[in-house]
């Protein structure tokens, strides 16, 4: 039957009279809605349907015969549909019509992120493009009979060429992980040793802002299993970013057995992270304090490679903060 029919599709469908009550409505637009069917039935759809647009587009459709339009739903799931309004007897105005919903929600994040990494990008490298050409303008006007001032452009134009690099280097590597490119070749891994030896490679950077770099390991045999080359970028982009972002104290590496998981931390006595950006960590390009984050030489996609790299460990990564204090982020590994 039809309403069978109805009932198993995944688009919201409502049937309305003529004065615009609904008479039928599939699971999906009680699900929509978020109301039982008795509920619904009998009311106009202006009650039920959280759109202030759909006066409009029920007009519309009666003066058209058929329309489709984009709308947004506005409630706390914040929804984007297509909209598809028909009247069941073309030649009425006063004929019954189907309503019809296709969640469009996903395919708007999508292009919302493509439009978002294309002007990240763009922003990423116009400054360094701009910097690079400035300098360069400047010797071919006659700097380069100047030693001083020539070794200090040069070293410019190096130093945001190679941001540019890190920034190319970045995007290929996430490119990879996200589309599951990359192999994972898991061995037994010694979280002294490993930790140990990455913490030795920060320990210049660490004594020249005058910060302690800690690294403990609880018991000293504790071992996981893991792809030794990608848990070493976990643990450089995480200890990077406390030695980067902390100007005074102490960071800390602490990896530790606790009940069927071990734990894996860095934490730093750094300017914390306010609570509302917690959960945007790791999105690409995000950054709590932009102007802070590039002028240290952020690419803006560490924290995105991590996140991507701790998942396909089938981890979990955690961060705590306090504003003022410092952070904790933390990696969970659960022991079979």
């Amino acid at each position: 039957s039809l309403k069978a029919v109805l009932e198993g599709l995944p688009d919201a469908i409502a049937l309305l009279g003529p004065d615009e009550r609904v008479h039928m409505a599939n699971p999906a637009f009680l699900n929509l809605v978020d109301m039982p069917e008795g509920d619904v039935l009998e009311r106009p759809i202006t009650e039920v349907l959280n759109l202030p647009e759909v006066s409009r587009v029920l007009e519309s459709a009666r003066a058209e015969r058929q329309l489709k339009a984009e709308v947004f739903y506005d409630d706390e799931r914040q929804k984007h549909f297509r909209v598809m309004v028909c009247p069941i007897e073309m030649s009425s105005k006063e004929s019954p019509m189907v309503l019809l919903l296709h969640d469009i929600s996903e395919t708007k994040r999508t292009e919302q992120i493509r439009r978002d990494f294309v002007a990240n990008v763009s922003h990423e490298l116009k400054t360094p493009i701009a910097t690079i050409k400035g300098y360069a303008e400047t010797l071919l006007e006659g700097a380069l009979e100047e030693p001083e001032t020539l070794r200090e452009f040069l070293g410019t134009i190096l130093s945001y060429s190679k941001r540019m690099e890190n920034l190319v280097n970045d995007l290929l590597q996430l490119t990879k992980i996200e589309s599951g490119v990359i192999e994972m070749k898991k061995s037994t891994i010694s979280l002294k040793e490993t930790l140990n030896e990455i913490c030795k490679g920060f320990s210049a950077r660490a004594s020249e802002k005058g910060l302690s770099l800690l690294c403990e390991v609880v018991p000293q045999d504790l071992t996981i299993e893991a792809d030794p080359v990608r848990f070493s970028q976990i643990m450089h982009n995480l200890i990077d970013n406390a030695v980067k972002f902390t100007d005074e104290g102490f960071v800390m590496v602490k990896a530790e057995h606790k009940d069927n998981h071990v734990t894996v931390e860095v934490t730093d006595t750094g300017p914390g992270i306010p609570r509302w950006a917690l959960p945007r960590l790791g999105e690409r390009f995000f950054r709590v304090d932009p102007s802070r984050s590039r002028a240290l030489g952020g690419t803006g996609l560490g924290l995105a490679i991590v996140k991507h790299l701790v998942q396909a460990h089938n981890w979990r990564i955690e961060f705590d903060s306090t504003p003022g204090k410092g952070t904790t982020a933390r990696i969970v590994i659960p022991q079979i």
